[in-house]
């Protein structure tokens, strides 16, 4: 935790005191970096700019003030048990190597914790919190791009040739196009944002889906007593955090695909037939582009993040968890129980 500058000592060098106020300035210019991927706001009010950011800051704050609630909930129901108790369960977040250790005879949940101590050691919750609220931000601008188009079509202006021949076909050309190139520029923050996250993505599902396997594989033998005391505490709450996030993570980066091609049932009622040639050419172009260009928040470049995915996942966690449980060792209880005994010996 030193490492990543979490914290210092009062004796420490003046070089390791700064040092933590120079990560947060990094997280805060990393954040900023992106943030100015949307220099444009997707509407000429200043409302619309203001509800942004409050709903970014919303997003933020939620995200931050429920990790510190569940922190502070669980520490002080663990202060209930006395200090040692206190001691003993976040010790395990302290010293992944030692070798006293209640863990060391037993490898899953050995490789377990040093999994979930290494991890951590980073400040990657802040770095998750950003990410949903770029994946909001892209949402909340996609309905809102959303909106305006549907004003365009609705109002038969494309639809219907009829009232189209009293408009000016010029202006609706022109607000067509602007809308079009609106879109492409959406299209392209989204691809930069996947060049920015693509690796972090692969890595947060890597990592807590595979905290979730040992989770479900250490919940299956709770029948045998392995788990006692404030461990029946921490590890349901770490599957529930493992699994929060996970969901998060796959599911804002799913809507951000999802409202990209929203509108392509309204391009398709759109009326081509005496259209001219130009307006009809980027009505086709815009189609082709939704059905087969579609940009997507990837993991590692090559895994798409969609809804197909998702299911993919959690069918994976289900079965994982139904295999495992019926194939459990049916004398683990028994070892339990008797390493049990050989301890109160």
């Amino acid at each position: 935790m030193r490492i990543v500058g979490l914290f210092h000592r009062k004796n420490d060098k003046w070089f390791l005191k700064a040092y933590p106020l120079l990560v947060i300035i990094i997280q805060w210019l990393s954040f900023a970096r992106l943030f100015s991927l949307f220099e444009f706001w997707d509407g000429g009010s200043d409302s619309l700019s203001a509800e942004l950011v409050y709903k970014i800051i919303f997003i933020l704050w939620c995200f931050l003030t429920s990790a510190r609630a569940a922190f502070n909930s669980i520490t002080s129901f663990i202060s209930l048990f006395g200090s040692d108790y206190f001691f003993q369960a976040f010790s395990l977040f302290l010293a992944p190597f030692h070798k006293e250790t209640w863990s060391r005879h037993n490898v899953p949940y050995k490789i377990f914790n040093n999994i979930l101590i290494s991890y951590s050691s980073f400040i990657w919750m802040i770095t998750i919190s950003y990410y949903l609220a770029l994946c909001e931000m892209t949402v909340f601008i996609f309905k809102n791009f959303n909106r305006q188009f549907r004003n365009l079509v609705n109002n038969k202006t494309l639809v219907s040739h009829k009232q189209f021949l009293q408009e000016n076909r010029y202006e609706v050309e022109d607000k067509f196009d602007e809308l079009r190139k609106k879109h492409l520029k959406i299209g392209k923050t989204i691809q930069q944002m996947n060049k920015c996250y693509q690796q972090f993505v692969g890595i947060i599902l890597i990592i807590y889906t595979t905290g979730l396997l040992m989770l479900l594989y250490i919940i299956t033998d709770w029948n045998g007593h392995c788990i006692q005391g404030i461990l029946t505490i921490l590890y349901p709450f770490w599957t529930f955090c493992c699994l929060f996030i996970l969901i998060l993570s796959i599911t804002f980066a799913a809507r951000v695909q999802e409202k990209f091609s929203e509108i392509l049932d309204d391009l398709l009622e759109v009326d081509l037939d005496e259209f001219n040639n130009s307006l009809c050419f980027k009505v086709n172009l815009m189609i082709s582009k939704l059905t087969h260009g579609k940009p997507y928040l990837t993991a590692f470049g090559m895994i798409n993040i969609n809804k197909e995915f998702i299911l993919t996942i959690f069918g994976t966690l289900i079965t994982y968890f139904i295999v495992v449980n019926e194939l459990k060792s049916p004398n683990q209880t028994a070892r339990c129980q008797l390493k049990q005994n050989l301890t109160q010996i």
